[in-house]
């Protein structure tokens, strides 16, 4: 859950995401992203509330190299624009990726280090190029997870708000566009 607050304005935002993969060999898999986001917006007194599909993802993970624990990906992506543009759920463009993956496995232990870029074509004055970094780590039934970056093109502040978000940020309510 996302909470933020900017002028009065608080923002509290969740997403659940469904992800199916389906392996076409064993170095390739294709990965289909679903997501469902809820957003409500409280100023004062009065709230708004949006919910629903955002935009879905397609992807194609390819492992390149695989010896003595390690292993090498590349992920290159799309999004595509199912999600109500109107709402805020969605970008109403496709939009692109590729990330580098790469995991060390030592017995029942798992490092997995992710870097990547994403293109965020969109009408709501966001910033259009976003960079990540993360680690994950895997033992036995734990798993833990370190986002240690994720930065607009510009590098002036961390992006982590949804398109929804964003969009009550900028005054937009369902159905309008600022002009």
């Amino acid at each position: 859950m996302i909470l933020e607050s900017e002028g009065g304005v608080k923002e509290e935002s969740s997403e659940l995401a469904a992800a199916l993969c389906f392996g076409l060999n064993d170095k390739t898999d294709l990965v289909l992203g679903i997501p469902y986001q809820w957003v409500t917006v409280k100023e004062d007194e009065a709230s708004a509330s949006e919910n629903g599909f955002g935009d879905a993802s397609l992807e194609l993970k390819w492992r390149f190299f695989e010896k003595d624990g390690w292993s090498l990906a590349l992920k290159p992506g799309l999004s595509i624009p199912t999600g109500d543009k109107d709402k805020g759920l969605g970008s109403g463009k496709v939009n692109y990726g590729l990330y580098f993956i790469t995991t060390v496995e030592k017995g029942n232990t798992a490092l997995h280090f992710n870097a990547g870029y994403g293109r965020n074509e969109n009408d709501f004055d966001e910033e259009e190029d976003l960079w990540h970094l993360s680690l994950a780590s895997f033992s036995g039934i734990f798993l833990w997870h370190l986002s240690l970056a994720s930065f607009s093109g510009n590098r002036d502040r961390i992006d982590r708000e949804t398109e929804v978000s964003r969009q009550h940020r900028h005054g937009e309510k369902s159905g309008q566009r600022s002009r």
